[in-house]
């Protein structure tokens, strides 16, 4: 014999409850836009968007199945309640209890289709590290992006807050509601909670993911430099090579090449390219022994054989 015993009262309270757990705030409107103009940051922003996205359009479904939960619950007690009154009717009467039509929700439950990314729509790639330094200083930075995860942060603690009011309405439902219905009716409810919580570490996750990719910007940005130093770079190297080249040391042939550069050496007023201020630093001495009347038959230009790419190689052999 199946047994029962329900206090629709109490179980009427707990579908408040769980209708208030949908209502504690509604997934925010956030906008994450590219901390640069530059493709990476453009498919990083286009794929977060993504993920928000998704998260807005999963935080309304699950409100929409919070309320059914609630109105099912909501209905059953009402149920319990009307039954009891006909009970207690017909037994005052004399006539046997008859049993009340089961009327409960028929909306059906919303459904979301698996969320997908599309490939973002990113232009060709910078060509030169000016093009890199110009695309990474002329973004908006990470401001936006940091604003964003706050926002993101705060819908997660609001997603553990309905988890930890739904927990507690089913542990509620159970004592109030001891019934094999009444088991099934708090289990449903547990499981709600926990795809909340489950829920809130997602969006948790994507506001890490975003503080991240902010931080990453920042220290990438303080580490290029402006695209007017990649100007100054090459007006000042060039100079220097022209001042080797035009250098009054007519035995000696210079072979000057244009070297390519990691990137890490800088090129500041005083100490510009590498390899030209090597040339340049025996240019002096050596144009005042030869202006002193050294014999320049003794030094011989050698030809042959050829520099390598990337080099710049400056010889002379004694006769």
């Amino acid at each position: 014999m199946a047994h029962v015993e329900v206090d629709p009262d109490a179980v009427a309270s707990t579908a408040s409850q769980v209708a208030a757990a949908r209502g504690l705030s509604a997934a925010p409107t956030v906008t994450i836009s590219p901390v640069a103009p530059d493709p990476v940051s453009t498919a990083v922003a286009h794929t977060f968007t993504a993920r928000m996205n998704g998260i807005v359009e999963y935080t309304a479904v699950a409100g929409a199945i919070t309320d059914h939960r609630a109105n099912m619950l909501a209905a059953s007690g009402a149920q319990y309640r009307q039954q009891e009154a006909v009970n207690t009717a017909a037994l005052i009467g004399g006539s046997a209890p008859t049993a009340m039509t089961r009327q409960l929700p028929t909306n059906g439950l919303p459904t979301l289709p698996p969320p997908t990314v599309a490939a973002p729509p990113i232009g060709a790639p910078p060509a030169s590290g000016k093009a890199i330094a110009h695309l990474i200083h002329s973004g908006a930075g990470a401001t936006g992006l940091h604003a964003a995860a706050v926002q993101i942060r705060r819908h997660g603690t609001d997603l553990s807050a309905r988890a930890d009011r739904l927990r507690a309405s089913a542990t509620s439902l159970s004592g109030d509601w001891d019934s094999a219905a009444g088991r099934e009716a708090s289990s449903r409810v547990t499981e709600l909670g926990a795809w909340y919580e489950s829920h809130a570490a997602h969006a948790n996750s994507l506001a890490a993911a975003v503080e991240t990719h902010g931080d990453n910007f920042e220290r990438a940005r303080t580490a290029v430099p402006p695209p007017e130093k990649f100007g100054f770079a090459a007006a000042c190297s060039s100079r220097r090579e022209r001042r080797v080249r035009k250098a009054p040391i007519a035995p000696v042939v210079w072979s000057v090449r244009q070297r390519q550069f990691s990137g890490s050496e800088r090129c500041v007023p005083g100490d510009l390219s590498p390899e030209t201020s090597r040339l340049e630093a025996p240019l002096r001495s050596t144009h005042e022994r030869l202006s002193a009347g050294a014999d320049r038959d003794r030094y011989r230009s050698i030809s042959t054989p050829p520099a390598r790419p990337n080099e710049v190689r400056s010889t002379r052999q004694r006769q």
